[in-house]
Formats: C-alpha cells, sequence, structure tokens
C-alpha cells in the first residue's frame, strides 16, 4: 500500500471524525432520536473514507460504494423519523458492500 493512501484514509478519517462529532452535537441538542448517532453516521463516515481511496481498481468501486453510503444516509436517517422499513433497508445493503470491498481492497495490500 502506497504512503499517498495512507495519508489520505488518514485525512478524510479525521475529516469524518470531526464531522461526524459535530452532527452528534447538534443531534443530541435537537433531541434528535437515538439511532441517528448509529447507523446513519456510519453511512456518512463511510461516505467520507470513500474520498480516500485511488481512482483506478478496487479503489474507484470503493469510492463509489462510500459515495453510495451516504447518499443513503438520509434515507436511512427519515425511517427513523417515520416509522419505515422500507426506507431504512438500503443499510443492510450498501454497508456490507462498502466492507466487503474495503477487506478485499486491505488483504489484497
Amino acid at each position: 500500500m502506497r504512503s499517498q493512501t495512507i495519508h489520505r484514509l488518514g485525512f478524510w478519517s479525521a475529516v469524518a471524525t470531526f464531522v461526524l462529532s459535530i452532527t452528534f452535537i447538534i443531534g443530541a441538542a435537537a433531541g434528535l432520536p437515538k439511532p441517528w448517532d448509529g447507523y446513519s453516521l456510519m453511512m456518512v463516515a463511510a461516505f467520507f473514507t470513500g474520498f480516500a481511496f485511488a481512482y483506478s481498481g478496487i479503489g474507484r468501486w470503493i469510492r463509489w460504494a462510500g459515495i453510495a453510503n451516504g447518499l443513503f444516509a438520509i434515507p436511512v436517517f427519515i425511517s427513523y423519523v417515520v416509522y419505515s422499513f422500507i426506507l431504512g433497508v438500503w443499510w443492510g445493503i450498501t454497508i456490507p458492500v462498502f466492507l466487503l470491498l474495503l477487506a478485499i481492497y486491505f488483504w489484497r495490500a
């Protein structure tokens, strides 16, 4: 694994941690539902982590899976507000795909 990828991964992980910390504080102050600090934030973290990977090979797939996680974080969060299972089912699809691609990437490295 190249050091450039490690530096990008560290940078975007720090950005995700900062954004999620601020979001959690705002969410707690606003009285948002408890799952807001779990599944939805995991998807947002995957969104930011996806930007750390290169544009070629499996890194491109990881990047797109991360972006998909970020986009589907909104319906997952809304599913807790309106109690809709259909909106929340995206978490069960996009997170496993993202994590499987990450496992393959790091196994090859």
